[in-house]
């Protein structure tokens, strides 16, 4: 059969789908690619970056291409709908990541349903959380849950006709005019899975390559989609030979000129540090001289930093989702903050940069909380600049909390009164509103006020962009400038 892996526009692609406050977040995050109004300027001078590279998709495909036709359209690039009816898939499958984008999936494949006639397969994040409402308020024939790389090729051989039978895990349909739901899949052993063939893409097209070495954590942190399965995701990795073979593979096929750097897409790559330190020196043994970035707590060894960088890291992502000591007691993995000072010490000793995540908009914060986190963030750049002068030491990436389908957070609000969105079609509603500061019944906080948001993101924002510059007098004054903004932010929001 025609497979067509659909990765969907980060926006519903629709009225209301963009605006100056969905601008000053993609600016706070260092991610102005990312915004509708700026993205057609930056495609053309080659700065799409590694957010856009599909890897769920190619890992997908690589299952299901010995045995079918695959063809991946990712619209994060552009728009690709004539190409895809021209194609005439007789199976859609739309990764589903949750956000505004889910409008799109609903619009875009009940139309193409009808006019192709092809059978509809959800998966990915939010309807594998939320698999039932998924299905019976779309026009899916399969909703697929958890990790689908080997029980995905049943599911396409049931809809061929070749299998009578749906798999026994994994997925979420209809049978005899009843709902069945199995249990969320999960790929118990990761040398089971090929070397994904990159060939699916077009890799000229991609600065940053996404690559796999591990899945699942070892935290259970109350907001993370991770902690929504009923059956826990556990932290597992792929053999080290299998990675390796993996980067050889790429490096014979990247154009000249080309994505030039890998991006390490686990969750936590640092589960078992252990093995993370058996991967990196294994790298560095085999002379494969990728740059990549990746993520991993702030509780890594030196002894694993100082291998990242021979390696090839330069750029390291870490939760620290907030500076308020209060909010840190319910995040048992980050413990003290003196640890994350130490750890950007550590980092920039070996010349690595850190980005740290924050999580703006949490239950229950109050204005002094988020106060706590613009004081720790001016604390930390500075830090960043002293430790690694012309480079971007530390940098900050700010998300706004939005609860997601299955999880213990999301079922606390439940029981304090909050009534969820009720269908697939909502949750995109609520989701594309909360992304554009329609905060309306998405925000939880005790007292933080959409003001105090927008203050919170000119400052990070000016933040990150002194880093960037480097020292100097522009960086300077755009430093003192974010310093005095976020004072002013911190003295506002703790009166």
């Amino acid at each position: 059969m025609r497979v067509a892996l659909i990765m969907p526009p980060l926006t519903s692609a629709g009225p209301g789908s963009n605006s100056a406050f969905r601008f000053l977040h993609d600016l706070a995050r260092g991610r102005p690619f990312w915004n509708p109004w700026i993205y057609p300027l930056v495609r053309r001078f080659g700065l799409v970056d590694f957010d856009f590279y599909p890897s769920n998709l190619v890992q997908l495909g690589t299952m299901l291409a010995s045995t079918h036709q695959v063809r991946i359209f990712n619209f994060l690039l552009r728009d690709l709908e004539a190409d895809v009816l021209a194609w005439r898939p007789e199976v859609l499958g739309f990764a589903c990541p949750g956000g505004g984008n889910l409008l799109w999936i609903e619009r875009k494949a009940k139309a193409w349903k009808a006019r192709l006639r092809a059978a509809v397969v959800l998966g990915g994040v939010h309807v594998g959380l939320d698999p039932e409402r998924s299905l019976l308020t779309t026009c899916a024939d399969v909703v697929c849950r958890g990790e689908v790389d080997l029980v995905l090729p049943q599911v396409l051989d049931h809809l061929a006709g070749r299998n009578a039978a749906m798999p026994a895990e994994g997925v979420c349909y209809r049978r005899d005019g009843s709902v069945v739901l199995t249990p969320p899949a999960q790929v118990g052993d990761l040398g089971q899975l090929p070397v994904p063939k990159h060939e699916l893409v077009d890799l000229a097209e991609y600065r940053s390559i996404g690559i796999e070495f591990s899945r699942g954590c070892p935290h259970l942190c109350d907001f993370c989609y991770l902690s929504g399965f009923e059956r826990r995701v556990v932290w597992r990795y792929r053999p080290v030979a299998r990675i390796l073979e993996e980067i050889d593979h790429l490096a014979g096929m990247v154009p000249q000129g080309a994505a030039t750097r890998l991006y390490f897409l686990d969750a936590n790559v640092g589960g078992q540090e252990e093995r993370l330190q058996d991967l990196l020196t294994g790298l560095i043994a085999s002379r494969r001289k990728f740059p990549f970035w990746t993520g991993t707590t702030v509780g890594v060894s030196d002894k694993t930093l100082a291998l990242l960088a021979e390696a090839g890291c330069s750029f390291l992502y870490t939760g620290l989702e907030t500076g308020s000591v209060r909010q840190l007691a319910a995040i048992p993995k980050l413990g003290k903050l003196s640890r994350v000072e130490r750890f950007i010490e550590a980092a920039a000793d070996h010349g690595l940069s850190v980005s740290f995540n924050l999580m703006l908009l949490q239950p229950g914060e109050t204005r002094a909380d988020l106060a706590e986190t613009l004081t720790l963030c001016r604390r930390l750049a500075l830090r960043g600049r002293r430790g690694l002068g012309r480079r971007m030491g530390v940098s900050f990436y700010p998300h706004l909390f939005r609860p997601v389908p299955g999880t213990p957070l999301l079922a606390r609000l439940v029981k304090d009164g909050w009534r969820p969105p009720s269908d697939f079609t909502a949750w995109g509603r609520f989701y594309e509103d909360l992304a554009n500061g329609r905060l309306g019944g998405a925000n939880f906080t005790a007292d933080v006020r959409a003001k105090d948001l927008h203050q919170a993101l000119s400052t990070l924002f000016l933040l990150n962009l002194g880093q960037v510059l480097g020292p100097g007098l522009s960086a300077r004054i755009l430093t003192g400038a974010a310093h005095a903004l976020a004072a002013r932010s911190t003295s506002a929001l703790g009166s």
